[in-house]
């Protein structure tokens, strides 16, 4: 989805809009028009994360332009949602037992260092790795290390991208 307002509206104002939307955790992105070249309403709406401003009159073929690139992202940031949640509920599943071996191999632990700071035998580690391992349904170290990532992602709203990894151009 894409969410088009206008910077003047009648009770509040488009960057008043984008405010409340972004305290109920509206992802969607935003196109704000304007009938008026106010260059501080236009600025402060882009720094609330408004994909463009676009002043009035524009064309048909300007808006499909933004149009196409705002569903993109609300595209690609859905499938990131998708993806950080999926990752979530496979780490969910672990043993308190498996998300401490985990903790040690996102430090960067080897399995001899791990063993050794939880008193264990090395086949102890290797087991419980093994065993998070296919709990989780990876293969490899690293993506192991992508699922966990994946899990910690935020929502990228200090960065006003509306969504995590998905950047602004």
């Amino acid at each position: 989805g894409c969410l088009i307002v206008d910077i003047k509206l009648p009770g509040m104002n488009g960057i008043e809009l984008q405010a409340a939307l972004h305290e109920r955790s509206c992802e969607l992105p935003v196109i704000v028009i304007s009938g008026h070249a106010d260059v501080p309403l236009a600025v402060e709406a882009m720094r609330r994360g408004a994909l463009t401003v676009l002043e009035k009159p524009f064309s048909l073929s300007q808006l499909m332009d933004h149009l196409r690139e705002a569903l993109e992202r609300d595209r690609l940031c859905r499938e990131s949602s998708r993806q950080r949640e999926l990752a979530r509920e496979r780490l969910n599943g672990l043993t308190a037992r498996e998300r401490e071996v985990l903790d040690l191999i996102t430090r960067g632990l080897t399995n001899k260092q791990i063993a050794a700071q939880l008193h264990l035998t090395l086949r102890a580690i290797e087991d419980r790795r093994a065993r998070l391992m296919r709990r989780v349904g990876v293969n490899s170290l690293a993506e192991l290390l992508t699922i966990v990532q994946q899990a910690h992602e935020e929502t990228g709203e200090e960065t006003g991208t509306g969504c995590a990894g998905i950047s602004r151009r």
